[in-house]
């Protein structure tokens, strides 16, 4: 189901309370670039790099692979998939690799509230465990989920809002900040992006064509908004990444088919757009990753095919690699970068599967994984890779 699908749907329901509060799709991403990388050479007993999990939305399930470490191939793991909540549609592992966040969105035409699943990983294994006390309330409908760079704390890109938690280190239990819900200066907040260095957030607002910004209490968590806020997108703005040296920003329209790339101040979080901006990628793009090096920018699109580019790391512009758009399989949805940087999986929403590439470290060329692409459930939605 595409974001405009999802909001015909809301609209059929003639529920005003829920056109109000809902974003236009679905939405979920890979964990964001940050300090996370730090640990991204780390190779876990029998060879493996790291895990690959894969929100399947309408098997109400996760799938888990081990990433093999020589080839980038995925192998599944014991007990996968693992229960989920009601259509899981985006996820995301904190940095250390020990827990994993599932948002569910529920139902927007019946009224069925969705809520926010959290595991624990086995270090060992990758295997799953559900955290005392998940799912977690969120209210509405969220759509994307984000871990900031220290772990501590988690936000939900909600239908009208974004609920906000601490997280315990040693349990992975989430308690709401206090302030949480946060809003935005738009409408359908649909995907949080935060800085590397912790200190700013920004979420998209889908059906307001902008972006919001925040400043984020170091202590708390709590969100604060930026002078200027919101800073104007394209249509349908919905996934949102900050580039691992914490100067740039992209923002990924879902219905102009392009990027908003911003520059961000330093000092305040605000954002300016880029020379060129915006640049165009494949029809009806869903979801982005950013290289953990920020050489690399990788957009996943409907019309079966990736767009890949160069950062600049002076202006933050985006040129295409050679051989982009890459042929992936029918209708990609979810894209992730492993935190080695060697690999990139793509869930493909119609196959339910997911594809891997090696990653060409010098130019950022993709060559399929051998045994690609892998089983995953109905409606493989978005990406997340753990450490």
């Amino acid at each position: 189901m595409t974001r405009s699908a999802t909001l015909h749907l809301v609209l059929s329901a003639g529920s005003a309370a829920i056109l109000v509060g809902c974003t236009l799709g679905d939405r979920s991403t890979a964990p964001r670039t940050g300090p996370e990388v730090a640990n991204s050479d780390a190779v876990h007993e029998g060879g493996t790099a790291g895990f690959v999990y894969v929100a399947n939305r309408l098997s109400n399930n996760v799938s888990g692979y081990a990433i093999d470490a020589a080839t980038g191939s995925l192998v599944p793991i014991p007990g996968s998939p693992f229960a989920a909540g009601l259509h899981p549609v985006d996820i995301a592992a904190d940095p250390s690799g020990r827990f994993l966040n599932v948002a569910n969105m529920g139902d927007p035409p019946t009224s069925v509230f969705g809520n926010l699943s959290a595991y624990q990983i086995d270090a060992v294994t990758g295997a799953l465990t559900a955290v005392s006390g998940s799912p977690f309330a969120t209210s509405l409908f969220p759509e994307g989920v984000t871990v900031h760079p220290t772990g501590r704390f988690v936000y939900v890109a909600n239908a009208g809002d974004v609920p906000a938690f601490s997280v315990d280190p040693a349990s992975g239990f989430l308690t709401p900040i206090p302030g949480s819900p946060f809003f935005t200066t738009g409408s359908g907040p649909d995907n949080v992006g935060i800085a590397p260095s912790g200190r700013f957030a920004y979420v998209t607002n889908i059906a307001s064509a902008n972006v919001s910004g925040f400043t984020v209490d170091a202590a708390t968590g709590a969100m604060t908004a930026m002078p200027g806020s919101g800073f104007p997108a394209g249509s349908e703005p919905a996934d949102v990444v900050v580039a691992p040296s914490g100067k740039f920003a992209y923002v990924m329209n879902h219905v102009s088919f392009n990027l908003s790339a911003y520059i961000i101040d330093a000092t305040t979080g605000a954002l300016t757009p880029i020379a060129g901006s915006p640049f165009p990628v494949g029809n009806t793009p869903t979801s982005m990753a950013v290289h953990p090096t920020g050489k690399f920018l990788y957009v996943a699109s409907e019309g079966d095919n990736l767009s890949a580019f160069t950062i600049n790391p002076t202006t933050g512009a985006l040129t295409p690699i050679a051989g982009s758009p890459f042929d992936v399989g029918p209708v990609p949805f979810g894209v992730a970068v492993a935190q080695s940087g060697r690999f990139l999986y793509v869930s493909n929403r119609n196959a339910g599967t997911v594809s891997g590439f090696r990653i060409d470290e010098a130019t950022g060329a993709l060559t399929a994984v051998p045994g690609s692409p892998f089983a995953a459930g109905l409606d493989a939605s978005f990406v997340a890779v753990a450490p």
